[in-house]
């Protein structure tokens, strides 16, 4: 059970939740509380200008510089809300439309995958598109909203993984040999505050700081 889940037990108050926008010229923030009749309800608002360049073409070009005007708009509205909802454009997600027949029983729910291969989604097969459906069939007869968001994530991320694979031939083919190596070390590459990271490699826990995750999280393999 999550906090949210946790608090809602002792509040009669749905919890409030922070709307972030971050366009190229500014950070906007609203937070929303919902009345007992059900109704939203505006708590508060506040707007932190971006200066030109910071985020170009939905990029953001100066970490540092937009995290600190976030950090600003948050102090300025004087929310102490740590619930935030984030909206991304079309451009920066990956959409994939699972179609799956409503009120399966467990046997349906078998004989459909065994339409799809069994083989491995890396050699060509569909074993992480089986998983997908299964993980979305576990999510739509819970009834419990906290465990079914978490068939739902892994049901999404096992469908990104499918579809990587089977989009790795054309992204292979698309680099010449001699860059291949360079291009995609520098591509997976990627720094969050002063460390920097590789996907593929295990990330190290902090220096000086025991390890904060569960030891099962502690490998890529895993």
């Amino acid at each position: 059970m999550n906090l949210i889940a946790l608090g809602s037990l002792f509040s009669r108050e749905p919890a409030p939740l922070l709307g972030i926008d971050v366009s190229s010229t500014s950070v906007k923030l609203v937070e929303l509380g919902r009345g007992r009749d059900g109704t939203h309800v505006l708590e508060r608002c506040a707007i932190e200008p971006l200066e030109r360049g910071w985020i170009t073409e939905g990029n953001v070009e100066k970490f540092d510089e937009v995290a600190e005007a976030l950090r600003r708009v948050v102090r300025k509205s004087g929310t102490k809300c740590k619930n935030v909802a984030l909206a991304l454009p079309g451009s920066a997600v990956i959409t994939k439309k699972i179609n799956l027949p409503a009120g399966l029983t467990d046997a349906e729910l078998e004989a459909f995958l065994a339409q799809l291969s069994t083989k491995p989604s890396s050699q060509g097969g569909q074993s992480m598109l089986r998983e997908t459906y299964r993980q979305y069939f576990n999510a739509a007869v819970d009834t419990d909203l906290d465990r079914r968001a978490e068939p739902m994530l892994l049901g999404s991320m096992s469908a990104l993984v499918h579809e990587h694979w089977r989009l790795q031939p054309f992204i292979a083919d698309s680099i010449p040999p001699l860059l291949s190596r360079t291009v995609t070390a520098r591509a997976l590459t990627f720094q969050v505050g002063e460390e920097v990271h590789s996907v593929g490699r295990d990330v190290q826990p902090p220096a000086g700081r025991p390890r904060f995750f569960p030891e099962t999280l502690a490998t890529i393999e895993s």
